[in-house]
């Protein structure tokens, strides 16, 4: 084969590097305390969507929209306040163990604990260790990002959903389960409610649990999926697409 200078020229060129996201941030993860809560791993996704995770748990923290305001000694030096979130809500987590595990279609106790992240072009991957039954761990990457329901409908489907113009924030988790056997399934325990439109390639085991107020009448119903792993699928995608909300206003800067 004989190089032309021309195609000599374009072998000699560098390769594209992805487009990488556009981040509120940088570093846009980080870990510390927040809302009280101790050893949370924060990815600033969007302006408007904020994902923090417990990594005592392992599981999600909550979803929200307007940022972190930076209190406390290592941001301002000044003493006793820490660091909390700012702005609207979207979702929140479980209060008990997020991850649960099966054998042969019958539950066994399990733990999860934080492993670490890496970033991976300019994108966060979480890692978990599930471990269950007789001295068994799992490894479980967690890829969460914001996307916006635009990017994968037409505007005939948008209509339909009543999504509009499908610019709402919606947070993408995409799990991948490594070490998984025959018979084995791990589930994640997930909020799907209060949201927009709710996406996933699997979901099972929904709970429902009523919210009251003082007088004992329902206000709101919340709604517990599981998300489920299997040897034969050990990947899975969650998309919960939340409505918009304004985000709060920037305080001002001491002097």
């Amino acid at each position: 084969m004989i190089l032309t200078p021309l195609l000599l020229t374009l072998l000699q060129q560098p390769t594209p590097a992805p487009l990488l996201p556009v981040r509120p941030r940088d570093p846009f993860v980080f870990r510390c305390v927040l809302d009280k809560r101790p050893r949370i791993v924060i990815a600033a996704l969007a302006d408007d969507l904020w994902v923090a995770w417990d990594t005592q748990s392992a599981g999600l923290f909550k979803a929200w929209n307007g940022g972190v305001r930076f209190d406390g000694a290592v941001y301002t030096t000044v003493h006793g306040p820490q660091p909390t979130s700012r702005g609207h809500v979207y979702t929140t987590g479980t209060d008990g163990p997020a991850w649960t595990a099966y054998v042969n279609g019958k539950p066994t106790p399990a733990h999860a604990s934080y492993v670490g992240y890496i970033l991976e072009y300019g994108r966060v991957v979480l890692e978990w260790k599930i471990t269950f039954g007789d001295k068994r761990e799992v490894l479980v990457r967690e890829r969460p990002e914001c996307v916006r329901p635009r990017e994968w409908m037409n505007a005939t489907t948008l209509e339909d959903a009543g999504l509009e113009d499908g610019a709402q924030p919606t947070l993408q988790r995409e799990f991948q389960a490594i070490g998984l056997l025959e018979g084995e399934q791990i589930n994640l325990t997930m909020r799907t409610d209060s949201v927009a439109a709710k996406l996933a390639s699997a979901l099972e085991r929904e709970r429902f649990e009523d919210q009251k107020d003082e007088k004992g009448v329902v206000i709101a119903t919340r709604v517990w999926s599981q998300m489920p792993l299997t040897s034969q699928r050990p990947r899975n995608t969650v998309a919960l697409v939340f409505k918009p909300v304004d985000a709060p206003e920037q305080p001002q800067e001491r002097r």
